[in-house]
């Protein structure tokens, strides 16, 4: 029987989890990410060879026996590695956390290498339109895909963006009008000497910093120059969601110096980001969301929760579906 031809927009998590499965089931998935590499949140900035920063998720960390399976593969082939931090939380009466804190070695995005190892991947590749097409879907890309007809498409993005390009699925924008996002917006920071901080992490949910970590603290990362991620709280985040990637890695950093009460040393880089659909603070609460055709599938992490292995148990459960189903 001759299998679909399937299309996976976006190669985070999700996307990545559901292609490798189907790939090993025997099918031959079309993965169309928008931007330049994998990964989505699991996101490393690589400026030159001198500063990196993972200025998305900075760690992750299993519940289940799947996720867990997929990081041991991770680690056995070296592109993950346990993340022993030192860490400090304004949360005097906070216990500690014991389940490991799981990075990708040189860089968050190596941690999703092995799932896409024998994927086709098209990257810069963003979706200009999703329409129906005799029994399939024409999917428009602005690269050299253009306009490809596939059997079946699962859209792996931010529920917003997902419902941009599904504005005409009455069925699927309902359920994508229930997610509520979060946002949380980055400063990445080298100083040139090590700054005099004993901690390598710090949280504090409560104030504008919701986290901020010394990146050059992970395993295989160069010790100089002192590389940090500030990351600001959802209410600050929103506050300043408007405003300029420069502006906002100024004021991150003056909070960053207010916060520990310190000179800092000399900023050798400083750059925002802005993760618009970071947490989902109201998810979906279901796997994932079907057209009534069962051909066009929605998921992502913001159906489970927020965390990566929601993401990676979305993906699953949307291949099994196909493979049950096709």
């Amino acid at each position: 029987m001759l299998k679909p031809k399937i299309a996976i927009i976006g190669a985070g998590l999700s996307g990545l989890s559901c292609a490798k499965k189907l790939y090993l089931a025997g099918f031959s998935p079309t993965v169309i990410e928008k931007s330049r590499g994998i990964g989505g949140r699991l996101s490393t900035r690589r400026i030159g060879n001198q500063f990196s920063f993972d200025h998305g998720a900075q760690y992750v960390s299993a519940n289940g026996y799947d996720f867990k399976l997929y990081l041991k593969e991770a680690m056995e082939k070296g592109v993950a590695g346990e993340w022993c931090r030192m860490h400090s939380n304004a949360n005097a009466n906070a216990k500690p956390k014991s389940k490991p804190k799981i990075v990708g070695l040189k860089g968050m995005s190596n941690l999703v290498t092995p799932l896409a190892e024998n994927l086709d991947l098209h990257f810069n590749s963003a979706v200009k339109s999703i329409n129906p097409h005799n029994n399939g879907w024409e999917v428009e890309t602005i690269n050299k895909l253009g306009k490809t007809t596939f059997d079946i498409v699962v859209i792996t993005i931010p529920a917003p963006q997902a419902k941009e390009l599904l504005s005409t699925q009455l069925v699927i924008s309902s359920d994508l009008n229930k997610v509520q996002f979060s946002p949380c917006l980055a400063a990445m920071i080298a100083f040139e000497d090590k700054i005099s901080i004993e901690t390598n992490t710090f949280m504090s949910p409560t104030s504008e910093l919701a986290w901020c970590a010394r990146n050059s603290s992970k395993p295989y990362q160069q010790l100089l120059p002192d590389c940090w991620i500030v990351h600001a709280s959802a209410g600050w985040s929103e506050k300043n969601i408007d405003s300029s990637k420069d502006e906002i890695a100024k004021n991150l950093l003056k909070i960053f110096s207010n916060t520990f009460h310190i000179k800092l040393p000399k900023v050798q880089f400083l750059a925002g980001h802005k993760w618009r659909y970071a947490f989902a603070c109201l998810p979906l609460k279901k796997d994932y969301i079907l057209s009534s055709e069962k051909t066009l599938i929605v998921g992502g992490d913001w159906c489970l929760g927020n965390r990566a292995e929601d993401a990676y148990d979305t993906g699953l459960s949307i291949a099994s579906f196909i493979s049950n189903t096709f």
